[in-house]
C-alpha cells in the first residue's frame, strides 16, 4: 500500500499545551482536501524523538490508488 500525506503536525503527548488544537487541525485539514469524500484516513505516528514521552509526527494519509479512483468519480 502506498500512502499519499495529505497534513501531518509535530506535537508531544505531555508537554504540547496546544496538543488537542494541532491534532484536531491536521485532521480537519486533511478533511477539507479530500472534499466531502468517503475515502478511508490513516493516523500514522512516526519520527518518534524518544519513547512515549517524547516528541512525535502525525501524518493523516489516504491509500494513492483511492484518490485516483475518486478523482476519477468526479469527472
Amino acid at each position: 500500500m502506498i500512502l499519499t500525506v495529505l497534513s501531518h503536525v509535530r506535537t508531544n503527548n505531555f508537554s504540547d499545551p496546544q496538543l488537542l488544537d494541532k491534532l484536531s487541525q491536521a485532521w480537519q485539514s486533511a478533511s477539507r482536501l479530500l472534499d466531502g469524500s468517503n475515502t478511508v484516513r490513516s493516523g500514522v505516528y512516526h519520527q518518534y524523538e524518544s519513547n512515549y514521552k517524547g516528541n512525535y509526527t502525525l501524518s493523516i494519509a489516504v491509500e494513492a490508488a483511492s484518490l485516483a479512483a475518486d478523482a476519477g468519480s468526479h469527472e
